[in-house]
């Protein structure tokens, strides 16, 4: 087995790297307090995943703003997207709220009120000196947990209209899937970095330098409290091939091993078919035939929306595969997630939605129906209804929000 995953990995690296940045999801409905979660936490805990069956997601997210995704024939320079020069600080601002409240029913809280208030709001800066120089920054500010932070502080330049740069503290997402977000760079933002790309027979290259902190080496950091990270990006017509890597500081207490990452998509009949393929491998530079396979990712995903009526969806596969020699502990995981929804109903007020998440491995999931009235001036209206599962217990958390967003 080991054997065959490394000839998937190496007999791929003619493939090319897709990066992109995505807004995440956040929680609508907060079930944090609810007793129940632990029984349905195995579901992301043991296999080390990202999303949680005691999160109620905001669904409407996926296609409130929609389009048909198609795949570029051509790839395009990084050059950056940037407004007229302006020498003046501009400042702008966004704020998500949300306060609702629901009821617990389980066999261990037959009728369980719950509430939740919650407000993130950011506040952003920029100024550009010119078409090729500028700078952005945000600051975070959070309830219930009264955080306050700089967000992001970074420049961008632009040399000799071939070289792009960008450095300082910057959220940096890699990664084509939508509802399973396997990052690699997720924990860039915790310190600072220094990004160039460039375009070069219409293939796009990118390196990353990571620095924190913790990670040791003071304003001068050495090799091993730097991490590093790589992607190439091809598409071909209609397909899209990706190659990309990173290898981790030797002081992140978070250490990982190297990491290589295979992407493709395409676009056939208006359905975006995508998959992405992560391993963890760990090297043995000195003596190559030691080189051992850590674990792998892989990910096969199906998202389709259409205008008249407006409806979309989004299926996604996840198989985690565990080296048994170095992971003894865990096993492997199968799972699937699946989002949809129709819009534009009643007149343009309302929407209606369904969200599933399922582990074959474990027999865990969770299905969410829900229901949105947007036609209130800043302010939206979420119904969902939570059903948690697993074999020995469950839960329906019945819930109304009322959330508000505005950008300004």
């Amino acid at each position: 087995m080991k054997k065959f995953l490394f000839l998937i990995i190496f007999a791929s690296v003619s493939l090319f790297v897709y990066s992109q940045e995505v807004d995440e999801f956040n929680l609508s409905i907060d079930n944090s307090n609810n007793e129940n979660a632990d029984a349905f936490s195995e579901i992301s805990d043991s296999n080390e995943t990202e999303n949680s069956t005691d999160e109620f997601d905001e669904f409407d997210s996926l296609f409130a703003e929609a389009e048909d995704v198609v795949v570029e024939e051509k790839t395009t320079p990084p050059t950056p997207v940037v407004s007229s020069p302006n020498q003046s600080i501009k400042f702008t601002g966004a704020l998500e709220a949300g306060l609702g409240g629901g009821v617990s029913i389980s066999p261990a809280d037959y009728f369980k009120p719950q509430g939740y208030l919650s407000l993130t709001h950011y506040t952003y800066m920029s100024a550009r000196a010119s078409d090729i120089f500028g700078i952005k920054g945000s600051i975070q500010t959070s309830f219930p947990n009264f955080s306050l932070s700089l967000h992001e502080i970074y420049f961008d330049y632009l040399l000799l209209d071939f070289l792009y740069i960008q450095a300082g503290k910057k959220v940096i997402t890699w990664g084509n899937t939508e509802l399973i977000e396997h990052n690699i760079l997720s924990d860039a933002v915790n310190g600072a970095s220094i990004g160039i790309s460039f375009n070069l027979f219409n293939t796009n290259f990118s390196g990353i330098v990571l620095s924190q902190i913790s990670w040791g080496g003071g304003a001068v950091p050495g090799f091993s409290n730097l991490s590093f990270a790589g992607s190439i990006e091809r598409v071909f017509g209609k397909l899209q091939l990706n190659l990309f890597g990173r290898k981790w500081a030797s002081e992140d207490s978070n250490h990982k091993n190297p990491v290589i990452g295979l992407e493709s998509k395409i676009n056939l009949w208006g359905f975006d078919l995508y998959n992405q393929t992560i391993s963890h491998i760990k090297f043995d530079f000195d003596k190559f035939e030691n080189t051992q396979f850590d674990r792998l990712y892989f990910t096969v995903g199906l998202m389709k929306d259409w205008d008249t009526p407006r409806i979309g969806f989004i299926v996604e596969y996840q198989w985690i595969y565990y080296d048994k020699i170095l992971n003894p502990t865990m096993k492997d995981s199968h799972k699937l997630y699946f989002k949809g929804l129709v819009s534009r109903l009643f007149k343009s007020t309302s929407k209606i939605g369904l969200e599933f998440e399922h582990d074959f491995v474990n027999n865990i999931g969770i299905v969410t129906p829900g229901y949105i009235y947007y036609a209130l001036p800043h302010a939206d209206v979420k119904v969902g209804i939570p059903i948690a599962y697993s074999p020995k217990t469950w839960s329906i958390v019945p819930a109304v929000a009322l959330s508000f967003e505005w950008n300004y």
